[in-house]
């Protein structure tokens, strides 16, 4: 694919990669990672699995392989209205739980929004977004995913439980109890709310002990 940015002057390439075997491309997808100035980590707007992919599955990956490199988000399918399941709010809520820049919302078939997504990466790259902080050596975030089949819980219930009073329900107290402990540890917890499914994704920043204890 190339991508010309005529701001800057200048023809990037990126690689397509021809794989016969999902395992053969399991392996071999990181080395694609190498060198890479910006991520488009796109998933589609009508596919709850694609979205929930993204922090259970495509963010550990890059954070892995490629630490560091900023990442756009993508709702793709944007021209399926009234089928799409994800919602505006909800992308946004994923991209701060990634901590994304951008996230833009496009359709490859109408071409809505494509070109500013390619704006947006070129942006990105040439006025890199500051670090809130550096890392320290050894330090690490952990992303955990966990999907339970329930009734979920409901909005109102979700401001009470989440309030400064904390919760006077016995419902969601699991909930509630990882979130403030997450908040000790500099993490937080996010939840995605749909009918008949609760989806909760936990982000903590672990370092490693520089000596053991006896």
């Amino acid at each position: 694919m190339l991508v010309e940015d005529f701001s800057a002057e200048r023809v990037k390439k990126m690689p397509d990669m021809a794989l016969q075997g999902q395992e053969d491309y399991n392996r071999l997808r990181p080395l694609s990672y190498r060198g890479a100035d910006v991520f488009l980590l796109a998933f589609s707007l009508i596919s709850r699995a694609s979205y929930e992919n993204v922090a259970k599955k495509w963010i550990p990956e890059l954070r892995h392989y490629a630490p560091g490199v900023p990442i756009i988000l993508v709702g793709t399918k944007l021209d399926h209205p009234g089928a799409a399941p994800i919602t505006t709010v909800q992308g946004e809520e994923l991209r701060k739980l990634i901590g994304a820049p951008v996230y833009i919302e496009c359709s490859s078939k109408t071409q809505q929004n494509v070109k500013a997504v390619f704006n947006a990466a070129i942006k990105v790259v040439l006025q890199p977004p500051k670090q809130k902080k550096k890392k320290r050596k050894g330090q690490k975030t952990c992303f955990i995913f966990i999907t339970h089949d329930g009734v979920g819980v409901p909005e109102t219930l979700l401001n009470q439980m989440f309030g400064r009073e904390g919760q006077e329900s016995e419902e969601g107290i699991s909930l509630l109890i990882s979130r403030k402990l997450l908040k000790l540890m500099n993490g937080d917890v996010q939840y995605l709310r749909e009918a008949g499914k609760s989806s909760f994704i936990l982000t903590v920043e672990l370092a490693a002990s520089q000596k053991l204890i006896a």
